[in-house]
């Protein structure tokens, strides 16, 4: 299975542990300098930056050294998504709001023709240095995807064994257990 992820850089450890593959990064890479190819071909996107409600972009949040105020790096904007051809992919995404009524950015992976889009609304929960929340959903879900099984059923499955495991707190393990597949509605 060819998975491709991309994260904020304070992510990058849960982000590699979740997905087997070394992740790009938000910084160094950015929208500017993210070519946006990267995403044909695969079988799993996964996702795992920063989103805000009706937000048009993902980004990272860090603080600089030395200053309090943190900094804002631009890791992908939706027109960017819609240019590529995400047919038959399936994308992950921890990112808060994604699936929120009026997400440009699920929008955007929809059009670009992604299987499916499996994301939570308002704020998400997960791990930074370590799996838990989102990010241990989706890693129990790439499991589950390399053993042959469907995606829809990869995710209850996923959501199922996170229930039972109890190693979640009731925030985490209900935003979590929330996420939904999403599909294009096609027209006709």
């Amino acid at each position: 299975m060819k998975i491709f992820a991309y994260c904020g850089k304070l992510f990058e450890g849960a982000t590699r542990a979740a997905t087997g593959v070394i992740p790009m990064t938000c910084p160094p890479t950015d929208y500017k300098s993210f070519d946006i190819s990267w995403l044909e071909g695969n079988d799993l996107i996964y996702f795992d930056l920063h989103g805000d409600p009706r937000g048009d972009h993902w980004y990272d949040l860090s603080l600089s050294d030395g200053i309090i105020l943190p900094i804002k790096t631009i890791a992908l904007r939706d027109y960017q998504i819609r240019q590529a051809d995400l047919s038959g992919t399936v994308v992950y995404a921890t990112s808060c709001y994604l699936s929120d009524e009026d997400s440009p950015m699920l929008d955007a992976l929809l059009y670009a023709g992604a299987r499916y889009v499996i994301g939570g609304e308002s704020k998400n929960w997960a791990g930074a240095k370590m799996m838990m929340g989102a990010t241990r959903l989706g890693y129990l879900f790439r499991r589950y995807l390399e053993k042959q099984q469907e995606p829809l059923r990869a995710l209850a499955l996923a959501k199922r064994k996170l229930k039972f495991e109890k190693s979640e707190s009731n925030l985490t393990l209900d935003d979590t257990l929330a996420f939904r597949a999403y599909q294009r509605v096609k027209n006709g």
